[in-house]
């Protein structure tokens, strides 16, 4: 088995943070859709397994940092080790994309 693990800090709330990974993963449902066989959600919300055929991937936002991470079999390290690199990507521009909202504008002069 080879071990998966990415971190990324958010500089968020916990709940923006979650907003974020919820939206990764589902552009990474979209794009790696047929990879995956199921998406479990926690009750709360803030940690998420994605799995597929030999592999499961974990996903969870604290309060500093996205993590992600899993075991994956070599035969499924072809497919899940794009994904997971793939999740991180994802979150990493989902919280680039909150950031630009965020942001305020110069106000426009007359």
């Amino acid at each position: 088995m080879s071990d998966i693990r990415f971190t990324v800090p958010h500089g968020r709330t916990k709940a923006e943070a979650c907003a974020c990974l919820a939206a990764a993963v589902g552009q990474a449902q979209q794009q790696f859709g047929p990879l995956l066989g199921r998406v479990d959600w926690s009750a709360g919300g803030d940690s998420v397994r994605l799995s597929g055929a030999g592999f499961e991937i974990d996903a969870s936002a604290d309060d500093r940092e996205i993590h992600i991470s899993g075991r994956v079999p070599p035969f499924a390290l072809l497919f899940a080790g794009p994904l997971a690199l793939g999740l991180k990507q994802l979150a990493e521009r989902a919280l680039e994309d909150r950031s630009r909202q965020d942001t305020p504008r110069p106000a426009e002069e007359p």
